[in-house]
């Protein structure tokens, strides 16, 4: 079993109504390292960036949070309050708490929707953006695959039998994952319950997508993307992805001249960034973005 303390600590920052959020930081040794802030998926945690931050902490200082409702951090009693808005606003409070001015922010599927919110309510937080399998456009088709894949996600008698569904419904879009990669997986995305083991996340954050059906048209965040402009901007897609398609991450390239492109080869949504060859070209990308700020 993987020790999702090894390497950092657990915080909590305390939020409106009752709400504790908790996240892990992995300071290294450079206390004047940057700060990589990571947000997870939709009914991701903090855990998914455990080996990545294992692997960057002595150049970097991770600081991975569960949003409200997943992971370790407190259900919201009212479900109403799972939307990026709300979201975006627990990243605010979280950097003001630990006293941070700035960080490079790494936003996987749902976290890169915050980033997307974030640009505009604070720009003056974020010194760089890697999203991870997320653009301005997202097929409502897409979206409806992704959701109906998470209702059907049961209970499991134990982390080997989830590990065993995930890579049933998933490995046709990531045959570049082993055994042991599922097996990760399946403990980030479950946690031990009465009857063994369950998804680590709220399941009333999904009353948000009921009604959702492929007739319907989501809203474009291309105002948003535009403002990323001035920074450092880095789009990793998986190889299979369906939530970032190619055309959309074709055309985030044509709009920002500068972005650092990436295709995770053999991977879907969303990509793993601990696997190569993801991991030391985003590691590459972190350096030279660092060296540019330092210059300004």
């Amino acid at each position: 079993m993987e020790d999702f303390s090894e390497g950092n600590r657990s915080l909590w920052i305390d939020r409106p109504r009752g709400i504790r959020l908790h996240l892990r930081d992995y300071a290294g040794p450079d206390t004047q390292a940057p700060v990589l802030f990571c947000l997870a998926g939709l009914t991701r945690n903090s855990r998914d960036f455990h080996r990545l931050a294992l692997k960057a902490r002595s150049s970097a200082r991770i600081v991975a949070l569960d949003s409200r409702g997943r992971g370790l951090s407190t259900d919201d009693s009212d479900p109403s309050h799972y939307n990026v808005e709300v979201e975006t606003g627990d990243v605010i409070a979280v950097m003001e708490a630990l006293g941070l001015e700035r960080a490079v922010f790494i936003g996987t599927s749902r976290g890169g929707l915050i980033l997307h919110r974030l640009i505009a309510l604070r720009p003056d937080l974020i010194a760089a953006v890697v999203l991870n399998d997320i653009g301005p456009v997202i097929p409502t088709s897409a979206l409806v695959s992704l959701v109906n894949g998470l209702k059907a996600r049961n209970s499991e008698s134990t982390f080997e039998a989830a590990a065993a569904a995930l890579r049933g419904a998933q490995a046709a879009a990531f045959p570049a994952l082993n055994e042991d990669d599922w097996a990760l997986m399946a403990q980030a995305l479950y946690r031990p319950s009465g009857q063994g083991v369950e998804p680590a996340y709220d399941r009333a954050l999904l009353q948000a997508f009921e009604g959702l059906t492929e007739a319907i048209v989501l809203p474009d965040l291309w105002q948003a993307f535009a403002l990323f402009a001035p920074l450092p901007l880095m789009v990793i897609r998986g190889e299979h992805s369906d939530i970032l398609p190619v055309e959309v991450f074709d055309e985030m390239q044509r709009r920002h001249p500068g972005l650092a492109a990436l295709t995770a080869p053999g991977q879907g949504h969303a990509p793993l960034l601990d696997k190569e060859p993801v991991f030391s070209r985003l590691m590459a990308w972190l350096d030279a973005s660092r060296a540019r700020d330092v210059d300004r």
